[in-house]
């Protein structure tokens, strides 16, 4: 496995370049870009959960839609 220190891409923390404030940079973004990022990282979300065991194995799952806003799946460690 080839490890990347970070260094070869300038990425220490030491950098010069990210140790001062810019007072003159705006760092608000604009709301078209807020709710395109926003739509966007909802749409990852998969509507299966799958309930997974300490060894990682999945013991059971549900979709979002029938649990949206309920918690009883999350307390309920009996249901696979």
């Amino acid at each position: 496995m080839n490890v990347v220190k970070p260094i070869q891409y300038n990425l220490n923390s030491y950098s010069k370049t990210w140790s001062t404030y810019n007072n003159r940079i705006d760092p608000s973004i604009t709301n078209e870009f807020a709710t395109a990022a926003y739509r966007f990282g909802h749409s990852l979300i998969a509507g299966i959960v799958r309930l997974m065991d300490a060894r990682n194995n999945q013991v059971g799952q549900y979709n979002i839609t029938d649990e949206f806003s309920q918690s009883r799946q999350v307390w309920n460690r009996d249901t696979p």
